[in-house]
């Protein structure tokens, strides 16, 4: 509401570029709400011009700027401005933010895997982020990303991941429940090899010897992982990965 910011503005101390940039995005998502359109984009231009001066005037709170600067960009549908806002808020996050700003830091490890073609690990993270609450932009962002990821695969992620195997459900789901949980990834990467007896799932061999091979580099990529023994073990594991098939009794190349 249009009060938030008369409250800031009225509080005795002058409000902080990031209070205000925080407080245009609240009449933001009312107005959207509200159908209000025309003062929801206004709205949205205010946020991201007031994190743009926080971030000038160096306030302390460079993770919280650059994740409303990027919020305001994907509302916008301004994709080209969003990449590297994106990318500057994953670097500089330390953990913490509340579930608005999750969703956006999540969102850029999201496009970050599309730019580096990590298809099947993109897929999985812009599937997490439609099956969480958020804002109509970045749900519009998910849903093109989603397709454009599973479309750059044959098979893609939907058929894929339609596996029906519950330990691979089980594991499979929490990875999407938590996409940037690196640990997570290698075990799911790791596991696929348990399904080797399967007849329905070497028919696909190709198919998720990619999703092996997505999952391990976006591992890679992201980093953060929880202990050194954990890193350890998936460097080894992703050596490995580089030599040995996924299913040997299949054949193939390794990889395969």
């Amino acid at each position: 509401m249009r009060g938030l910011l008369l409250a800031l503005l009225l509080g005795g101390c002058a409000p902080s570029h990031l209070e205000l940039a925080k407080g245009h995005r609240q009449v933001a998502l009312d107005a959207q709400a509200a159908g209000d359109t025309l003062t929801a984009r206004g709205e949205m231009q205010a946020a991201i011009t007031e994190a743009e001066a926080s971030l000038k005037d160096e306030e302390g709170a460079e993770a919280q700027a650059w994740i409303l600067k990027a919020w305001g960009h994907l509302a916008l549908g301004q994709e080209e401005q969003v990449r590297p806002a994106l990318r500057e808020a994953r670097q500089r996050h330390r953990g913490g933010a509340p579930a608005w700003q999750q969703r956006v830091l999540i969102a850029a490890h999201c496009q970050l895997a599309l730019d580096d073609q990590w298809f099947h690990y993109a897929a999985l993270c812009f599937d997490h982020l439609l099956g969480a609450p958020g804002d109509e932009g970045l749900r519009v962002f998910a849903t093109e990303g989603l397709a454009n990821a599973d479309a750059q695969r044959k098979p893609g992620y939907a058929a894929l991941f339609a596996y029906g195997d519950p330990l691979f459900t089980r594991v499979a789901g929490a990875a999407r429940q938590s996409p940037m949980d690196v640990d997570l990834l290698a075990i799911l990467a790791n596991r696929l090899s348990r399904f080797c007896g399967d007849a329905a799932f070497t028919d696909q061999i190709e198919g998720w010897r990619q999703v092996r091979d997505d999952l391990l580099r976006a591992a890679k990529g992201l980093g953060g992982f929880t202990s050194e023994d954990r890193r350890l073990s998936f460097e080894r594991d992703f050596e490995r990965a580089q030599k040995v098939p996924l299913c040997p009794r299949v054949g193939g190349p390794p990889g395969q």
